[in-house]
């Protein structure tokens, strides 16, 4: 399977980048242990730890080792995977022994010094690393050690809470904000051989991953739509231009023919608001459209439209740069050095007087960490540079941190992902309490509310012909009725259909349910959620508590009726 691998972009450039540790040290797994085909069930394991199903490869390896003892790089692969789901403990398990056994690799250590990290227990995490060190080279972990001896001194206790939105795909997802549009959502969709957009279910076996953005519209997701030359391709960052109706955005086209096109650039194009559709796509003039450098992330001040994007060389570190539009010109772009590192600097977005983003430069809890500044526009300088605490930032990959009225979302990989990147929502404990309060007040108003609604609801009939589900009364009344039904979700609607004495009892139940059926059908054509009614076909039930086959026809057409009850539940 083709896909665009985490992070979207910059990581594509070349094999060994360090963008992200784990993913690095996934990547040398890979290259140093070549798998070995114990059967189908280990191909099976390694065709989902390709794909970064790790639990599933986890169940896969378990039970091929009950079966017979795994070869030492399957067993390598189990603590990689282990470690991914954070079951970190039992990853140091798996290392012990392999250090403890012929195969042992000095990266063994460099993984214990991570997963020691990861539970905390800093001190034992910074011998590993200097194993590794002594090993190899003392300065691959320098920065290791260094972040360790922060963590030790930092104060992690938190009231907060998270929990995943339910957004969320089993592939890639991203939200992003900015001023022009709102929330920018990113969604991995997958492709099969004839290029047709599959749900989300089969695209575990789609040949072809690609994100998309989506804008939010009348509180709806809709897909922004490119020319069909962009198929193929990826879309994984999307920035509007404050003062002209031109977005940038960072293009990945891994079919493409020209090898240069299988990295991130950043290309710009015109947007248009009505038909949310973007038109003459092209290179941004400093996209650089080269096999040895990549532009992704692009994004514009609100302000001043100022780009700030990140740029990277193969085989270095990415870096952000910024340019200014003079004279409808852009200037050269020039370093943003008040904020890079000699780490990966990613994922730059603005919020008021403030630059938000995700570096593996500066000391935190996983690969990428979520950062912000105070910035200065005009000099283009930051200052009192922050990083954020423990839950916002996690032990895995974190970016895009938005806070809105105290509810933070952030996108990231965490322990507890859906196999890749999800959306996650941060808040304090005390508002979880009064989210929960509040919804309970509210849910107590409308069940009230329902309940007077009910009491004072009279059930209104809807008269047939002889022997059709025709109506021959005024049937206006269901226009109110789905007004009510609209303003209190909580109550739903029981229609009892009937029919008159007459005709044989197995043809009267039919018909009765499809004079109940044309009542739902009817509500249905108002708005009202087909799921809230249920029609019940009563057949002559009530015209044998009134009448014979003698009784007047008046008396009959009394019976030849639907009549709507309304009511909190079916039961």
């Amino acid at each position: 399977m083709v896909t665009e691998r985490k992070h979207h972009g910059l990581k594509e450039i070349d094999c060994t980048l360090k963008v992200d540790k784990m993913n690095f040290k996934r990547i040398i797994i890979l290259a140093l242990f070549p798998f070995t085909l114990n059967g189908q069930s280990v191909k099976e394991a390694y065709f989902e730890f390709d794909r970064f199903e790790y639990a599933k490869s986890i169940d896969i390896f378990e039970a091929v080792q009950k079966e017979k003892k795994l070869a030492s790089n399957d067993f390598f692969l189990l603590s990689y995977a282990y470690y991914m789901t954070g079951e970190y403990t039992k990853c140091l398990t798996v290392l012990d022994e392999l250090i403890a056994s012929e195969k042992h690799e000095s990266f063994h250590y460099r993984m214990r010094g991570d997963a020691y990290k990861q539970l905390k227990k800093y001190d034992e995490a910074i011998a590993e690393y200097k194993k590794f060190g002594e090993a190899e080279f003392m300065d691959l972990v320098e920065f290791d050690i260094a972040s360790c001896n922060y963590l030790k001194n930092t104060n992690e206790t938190t009231n907060a809470v998270q929990s995943k939105f339910d957004f969320n795909t089993r592939k890639a997802d991203a939200l992003y904000y900015e001023d022009q549009f709102g929330w920018i959502r990113f969604q991995e969709m997958g492709f099969d051989s004839l290029k047709s957009t599959l749900d989300v279910k089969p695209a575990d076996d789609a040949e072809l991953m690609l994100m998309r953005p989506y804008v939010e519209i009348n509180k709806e997701w809709k897909k922004v739509n490119f020319p069909a030359e962009l198929d193929e391709a990826g879309i994984s960052s999307f920035s509007k231009d404050p003062k002209t109706n031109q977005v940038i955005f960072t293009i990945t086209e891994l079919l493409a023919k020209e090898e240069s096109k299988h990295y991130p650039h950043l290309y710009v194009g015109e947007y248009n608001t009505e038909s949310n559709s973007v038109s003459n796509v092209r290179l941004f003039e400093f996209g650089e459209l080269t096999d040895s450098t990549s532009t992704a992330f692009g994004v514009f001040e609100a302000f001043t439209g100022t780009l700030v994007y990140a740029r990277l060389l193969s085989g270095g570190n990415s870096e952000f740069y910024y340019t200014k539009r003079n004279g409808g010109v852009w200037e050269t772009p020039k370093l943003l050095s008040s904020i890079n590192t000699p780490g990966d600097e990613m994922y730059p977005h603005f919020k008021d007087d403030k630059l938000f983003f995700s570096t593996s430069g500066r000391y935190g809890y996983g690969n990428l960490d979520c950062y912000s500044a105070n910035f200065d526009v005009a000099s283009m300088t930051a200052s009192t540079i922050t990083h954020f605490p423990k839950i916002i930032n996690s032990e895995n990959d974190d970016y895009w941190y938005f806070n809105n009225c105290d509810t933070i979302t952030i996108t990231s990989n965490r322990i507890g992902s859906n196999a890749e990147d999800d959306v996650w929502e941060i808040i304090d404990q005390e508002k979880v309490d009064v989210r929960i309060r509040d919804k309970a007040y509210k849910d107590s108003l409308a069940k009230i509310k329902a309940l007077e609604e009910i009491l004072a609801w009279k059930p209104p009939y809807v008269y047939f012909e002889f022997r059709t589900n025709h109506p021959n009364s005024d049937y206006s009344f269901m226009d109110k009725l789905s007004q009510v039904l609209n303003e209190n979700p909580s109550i739903s609607i029981v229609v009892e259909g009937n029919t008159d004495i007459r005709g044989e009892a197995e043809d009267n139940v039919w018909l009765s349910q499809t004079r109940a059926n044309f009542v739902v059908d009817e509500l249905v054509k108002r708005g009202v959620p087909r799921e809230r009614i249920k029609a019940i076909g009563k057949g002559e039930d009530l015209a044998k508590s009134n009448s014979t086959d003698k009784s007047s026809e008046e008396i009959h057409q009394q019976n030849r009726v639907s009549i709507i009850k309304l009511v909190t539940s079916f039961q």
